[in-house]
């Protein structure tokens, strides 16, 4: 077993490539490493940590921004439909454009779709009566 910045890992050495593989075990991640020798399976093992964990701060910065970006629209959303009177919701513009009510349940499933990204699981909610309710 090794073991690096709380991660650990296990290896294998394939005789017949002549090669040692590893795994980082405990992710939701596929980390793999590789080496020739049992000395450099240590660096090949440390190596792949550093490298998700550059990975790792690069996708959270991205990560928190695609938040901030979802957290807006659906505030801006609401914002901009507070006060909105009833029929709002089923106004028609024309022959297929989709209502206001039609609009945000759309906008809804897609906000709530891309939460799914952050914290798992699935998203596929029944509709809402109104424009109101969504």
């Amino acid at each position: 077993m090794l073991k690096y910045k709380g991660y650990v890992g296990r290896a294998e050495y394939d005789a017949e490539a002549r090669v040692f593989h590893g795994e980082v075990l405990g992710t939701r991640d596929v980390i793999t490493f590789e080496a020739n020798t049992a000395r450099d399976l240590e660096r090949a093992f440390r190596e792949s940590i550093d490298d998700y964990s550059e990975f790792c701060n690069v996708m959270n910065k991205k990560r928190a921004m695609l938040r901030h970006f979802l957290a807006a629209l659906a505030y801006r959303t609401q914002k901009a439909l507070r006060g909105a009177p009833e029929s709002f919701g089923t106004f028609q513009a024309g022959s297929q454009v989709r209502t206001p009510a039609e609009l945000v349940r759309h906008m809804t499933s897609v906000l709530g779709y891309a939460r799914t990204f952050f914290e798992g699981g699935r998203y596929w909610p029944e509709p809402l009566p109104d424009l109101a309710a969504e």
